[in-house]
């Protein structure tokens, strides 16, 4: 018998409410259960918002059966046909979703094989007519390497050059800022205040901060506050720390 074998239940000890479940390690299942609560995306949305409410101080890990890895299923569907537990969304069980032994010992001598041997190929040489081929699609490839760069040097010259003196007579009234030089890039100061108008709100990046400190995921604060999270990422690496100061 396996001593870190067994059944466990998740307790709320304000409601008393539980939650039970199988594992074949029991030390490793509490410390992912905790984690994914702590961080708020477990698998069970109502043990997830419970934890929620209650806080983690009101929850404990029991371990309840320790028993054989064959018997991990018969026993948990014993005990929450018994116990009917609150927390577990589906009453039907299953085995635990660790490998199993076969599966970890081809795991690891896949991984033996592959520290021991990084490159099959290593010391064979290759056949004329492979090398043929891949000195074929290497040329093929810096050709066309080469022709793009020469592309989009001509383009970006045609632009500055030629585009902006066929254009720069066509100005209507230059009070308007609405018109600009066609082709004429913005200046320094421009870009600036084109930045500053496209910047979120202060109390936006108030919040994602706060949902930041509180442990939310950087996909959920984004559904929560209705930003991208590309938004979120700024906020988190500081980029609005010098703009307003938080």
């Amino acid at each position: 018998m396996q001593n870190n074998c067994g059944i466990y239940q998740i307790r709320n000890i304000v409601n008393g409410n539980r939650y039970i479940g199988q594992t074949r390690n029991l030390k490793i299942r509490k410390k992912e259960h905790f984690c994914r609560l702590r961080k708020g995306n477990h698998h069970n949305l109502y043990l997830q918002r419970s934890f929620n409410k209650y806080g983690e101080n009101n929850f404990v890990f029991e371990i309840i059966l320790i028993c054989d890895v064959e018997n991990l299923t018969y026993y948990e569907q014993l005990i929450v046909d018994t116990l009917n537990p609150e927390y577990n969304i589906c009453k039907i069980c299953v085995k635990s979703r660790l490998g199993t032994g076969s599966v970890k010992g081809k795991i690891k001598e896949n991984r033996v094989f592959k520290s021991k041997y990084p490159n099959p190929n290593r010391g064979f040489p290759l056949p004329e007519e492979t090398k043929r081929k891949m000195s074929k699609t290497l040329a093929k490839k810096f050709f066309w390497n080469r022709l793009k760069k020469k592309f989009y040097k001509i383009t970006k010259w045609f632009k500055s050059n030629i585009l902006n003196k066929i254009f720069s007579k066509y100005i209507s009234n230059k009070n308007n800022r609405n018109y600009y030089y066609l082709y004429k890039p913005h200046t320094k100061e421009i870009n600036r205040k084109i930045s500053i108008s496209m910047m979120i709100p202060k109390n936006i990046v108030v919040d994602i901060r706060n949902y930041l400190d509180m442990g939310y995921k950087g996909n959920k604060i984004a559904t929560i506050v209705g930003v991208g999270h590309s938004t979120v990422t700024k906020v988190k690496n500081g980029y609005y720390k010098e703009i307003y100061g938080i």
